[in-house]
């Protein structure tokens, strides 16, 4: 509520705690108890809404403009922000560089090992650090950092959503059975060793990728986003691969955020990929 580090549950005994009485989170007007808080999306200013008032879900209405005793705001952000318009974003869309840009960048490099844990957990297969650091290069060569769907809040996903078309091959599927069974019922020569996709009889290529990101409102103002997980089995002789699946990965930004907030004494961190990430992106930290 008052960073964007953390996610709160909006409602009246949370702000109470959270916010206090303090200015500029708390601002009475008349009978309006009037708490402001930051959005963990998009890092803007919103109004709580529905706090006091029945018949109204509590939920954080942006305020769309700079509002005092908040330093920042950002226009764009604020605009396309996932809480505050859901809707189907053009993925060529670009914001310029801003503070916003580079507090994104910083997530996806600091905490580049959450990154890839999470979408491992959300895809249910094995990331290795070779293909981590593909998926890392391809977003920040696309600038998807700079893409006007992109949050502080969504960068796993939007790191697999800026990568190329990847093989499967030897990545070991254990949280996927639609997936497993795919393979297996379009795949005649797949072979599973371990889990992980093997040299078959004969040559045989299953590949993955990610389209369609899309924001949808949901019942008691909150908000769904996701993409569609396409997999492609073995192209014929000069042919297209053909489409043996696809798949909605809904976003479980909830997830990404608690494990962002893990005490340090806590945390269990990947030292390998987030010296990946200072290799690749490093530079980029602080610009």
């Amino acid at each position: 509520m008052h960073d964007s580090r953390q996610d709160y549950e909006v409602d009246r005994d949370t702000a109470e705690k959270v916010l206090g009485r303090n200015y500029p989170w708390y601002r009475p007007r008349g009978n309006d108890p009037g708490y402001f808080a930051v959005c963990s999306r998009c890092d803007n200013p919103v109004r709580l809404i529905g706090l006091y008032t029945g018949g109204v879900t509590p939920h954080g209405r942006h305020v769309g403009r700079p509002k005092d005793g908040f330093p920042y705001f950002d226009r764009i952000s604020n605009d396309f922000c996932a809480y505050d318009r859901p809707r189907v974003i053009n993925k060529a869309d670009r914001r310029d560089i801003s503070e916003f840009g580079r507090k994104i960048i910083r997530i996806a490099i600091e905490e580049f090992d959450r990154i890839i844990y999470v979408l491992s957990q959300t895809l249910g297969f094995h990331i290795s650090t070779t293909l981590a650091e593909e998926m890392l290069r391809d977003w920040l060569a696309e600038e998807g950092y700079l893409y006007t769907g992109a949050h502080l809040r969504n960068v796993p996903w939007m790191i697999a959503y800026f990568s190329r078309r990847q093989s499967l091959f030897g990545r070991p599927i254990w949280g996927n059975d639609e997936l497993v069974a795919a393979i297996q019922e379009n795949e005649p020569n797949a072979t599973f060793e371990r889990q992980a996709l093997a040299k078959g009889d004969a040559f045989y290529s299953v590949t993955f990728e990610f389209i369609g990101h899309r924001t949808r409102p949901l019942p008691d103002a909150k908000t769904e986003e996701s993409v569609t997980m396409r997999v492609f089995g073995t192209a014929p002789w000069g042919g297209e691969a053909p489409l043996i699946l696809e798949q909605q990965v809904v976003f479980d930004d909830a997830r990404f955020a608690a494990l962002m907030n893990t005490a340090p004494e806590r945390a269990q961190r990947n030292d390998r990929l987030l010296a990946i990430a200072q290799r690749v992106g490093g530079h980029l930290v602080g610009k």
